[in-house]
């Protein structure tokens, strides 16, 4: 743990450095709705938890940004090892994480589509395989954030809701069990 999120950065990146396995890199799709969202783009996704660019390895410490699957424990802060990476197509399940109803932006519709489009812009179509310290493994998909601004304007971030995790802030762990505090995970 530390405090400020430089050090944690910083210790991510060494420990991901030592790290011999192929890279799989991620670029997020953002996207906006109305003309005030399109002029704020980039300040109200600038905090949004994933970053832009995501670069991941076999072998790679993640948390997860998002709930994926509360039952299971898949939830914001769960900590996990990268141990496969499985095609997108061959995937078992739905194109995307989902929240919402309904076809318009921001909509379960909308947001099964942008999660397509993630994949498709990708330079190889690939998704982590996680094996999580509660046990479970799950392959883990896009998610997409949508932030409302208005009735008429919203922005939007799809990304793999996940983070390098072998150092965390004291803020960030806070809220996780000792269990899932102690030590590298081992799949």
């Amino acid at each position: 743990m530390q405090p400020l999120r430089a050090a944690v950065e910083n210790e991510n990146q060494r420990e991901y450095a030592k790290i011999s396995n192929p890279e799989h890199k991620f670029h997020a799709e953002d996207a906006y709705r109305g003309e005030r969202a399109r002029l704020m783009l980039k300040d109200k996704l600038k905090d949004t938890p994933p970053v832009p660019a995501l670069r991941l390895k076999t072998g790679a410490q993640v948390m997860l940004l998002a709930n994926l699957d509360l039952p299971r424990g898949l939830v914001n802060g769960s900590r996990g090892v990268i141990v496969d990476w499985i095609s997108a197509a061959a995937a078992p399940g739905r194109p995307a994480h989902t929240v919402g109803i309904g076809g318009s932006f921001g909509g379960e519709e909308w947001r099964e589509r942008a999660a397509v489009e993630f994949i498709e812009k990708q330079e190889d179509e690939l998704l982590p395989v996680v094996f999580f310290a509660t046990g479970e493994t799950h392959v883990v998909r896009p998610y997409v954030w949508c932030i409302d601004l208005d009735k008429d304007n919203a922005v939007a971030r799809t990304q793999l809701p996940l983070t390098l995790a072998w150092a965390l802030t004291i803020h960030k762990s806070q809220g996780q069990t000792l269990v899932s505090r102690i030590g590298v995970l081992q799949p």
